[in-house]
């Protein structure tokens, strides 16, 4: 992994990049029109370094929806789950559907380079146990 510092060059614009600063250590961020985003930390508006994204582990698990990973865990889970990655539209809409016909929403899918993200975008609790009404 090699480290880019933002004097010497910034990410192509929206690439999700993995960004270091002393404060916040590393996290997932972009930048756009020099302005550095991310849903991961409050504290660093600006990266001192930043690299590429290394590839997510696979997990070679088949399940059925025809995604690899721990997608079949996390859509029976009995607590909210917060995201997932999906390397298909198809899987994160399936994903999406039974998440907010379980939990509630809101969730929305994310596209980036490397697959698609379903996340939760409403309030996180302390305790994210949901108990379904009859």
């Amino acid at each position: 992994m090699n480290w880019i510092s933002v004097d010497d060059r910034l990410p192509e614009s929206s690439d999700d990049v993995l960004a270091y600063s002393p404060d916040d250590g590393c996290y997932r961020a972009w930048c756009d029109n020099n302005i550095w985003f991310s849903h991961e930390t409050v504290n660093s508006n600006r990266p001192t370094h930043w690299t590429q994204m290394p590839p997510e582990p696979s997990q070679q698990v088949l399940n059925p929806s025809g995604c690899y990973g721990m997608t079949d865990k996390l859509i029976s889970s009995e607590t909210r789950p917060y995201s997932v990655w999906s390397e298909s539209m198809e899987t994160a809409k399936d994903i999406k559907e039974v998440w907010e016909h379980r939990f509630g929403g809101p969730y929305k899918i994310l596209k980036s380079n490397h697959g698609y993200e379903v996340k939760y975008m409403g309030e996180w609790k302390n305790d994210p146990h949901i108990i379904r009404s009859a």
